[in-house]
């Protein structure tokens, strides 16, 4: 069973709803910055870490939808699993007010036991961590690197600059 498709709805900067489809056996992250990319990897690891931690989450909310917080995946096999939430008391001393944490009860146990194994399993890497896998010393050696041998399979045509920060 694999991932299929990833669904973010008011999860930091994602107001609207978002899917993406997760055909590949890789995915390459690639934008600007301030464009998500950081934000789509914390919403699936929220959604993996869910199933075995209590996660506050405040910190993850769009501060202009105040909406809660929607991150699901669908798998091939056309399972829907969502991230489950609670709210309780605030337990922080002198506070009286409400928090809203991910609930690892709230799953079955098949989703359990997936979303476990996608946590314990899942390698999220940086460019800065490739480049040091692929012995590269600069920022740009790395972007040649992602023109020449990724980039090339997609129609997108790459940025005249040769900025990775």
């Amino acid at each position: 069973m694999r991932i299929k498709v990833l669904k973010i709805k008011h999860f930091k900067g994602f107001a609207n709803e978002i899917d993406i489809d997760l055909k590949g056996k890789n995915l390459v992250i690639y934008g600007e910055n301030g464009s998500g990319k950081t934000s789509l990897v914390e919403a699936l690891k929220l959604l993996f870490d869910s199933a075995s931690s209590e996660i506050g989450l405040e910190k993850y909310q769009n501060v202009f939808t105040k909406q809660p917080i929607e991150i699901s995946i669908e798998t091939t096999n056309r399972s829907l699993i969502s991230l489950k939430a609670k709210t309780e008391p605030d337990k922080t001393k002198g506070k009286e007010k409400d928090v809203t944490l991910t609930d690892p009860e709230g799953y079955g146990d098949k989703e359990k036991t997936f979303l476990d194994a996608l946590s314990g399993s899942t390698s999220i890497l940086s460019y800065r961590q490739l480049m040091k896998l692929y012995d590269l010393s600069t920022p740009e050696d790395f972007y040649e690197l992602f023109i020449r041998n990724i980039m090339a399979y997609y129609f997108i045509p790459p940025r005249r600059e040769k900025k990775l920060i």
